[in-house]
């Protein structure tokens, strides 16, 4: 499913995948229900951030504490 995109998406490819509206979308981030950062305006998430995302609705669970999302980007906070 993800094998099409890069390893960094950009909000209208996630849109696109997870079926679902920009202000949507945005909510999820802010709320940090999916784990994004921003370079500069932008926001971008990782490929295993949104497949963490799927997994976490889809098996309707919460993250398991030896999970950690880490951020490719060197200068990212996260």
């Amino acid at each position: 499913m993800l094998d099409d995109y890069n390893e960094i998406l950009k909000p209208a490819e996630v849109c696109e995948i997870l079926l679902i509206g920009k202000n949507t979308l945005y909510q999820l981030l802010n709320t940090k229900q999916l784990i994004g950062y921003k370079s500069g305006k932008n926001w971008r998430i990782t490929k295993l951030a949104l497949a963490e995302y799927i997994r976490k609705k889809s098996f309707g669970g919460s993250v398991s504490p030896s999970f950690s999302v880490g951020c490719i980007i060197p200068s990212c906070k996260y």
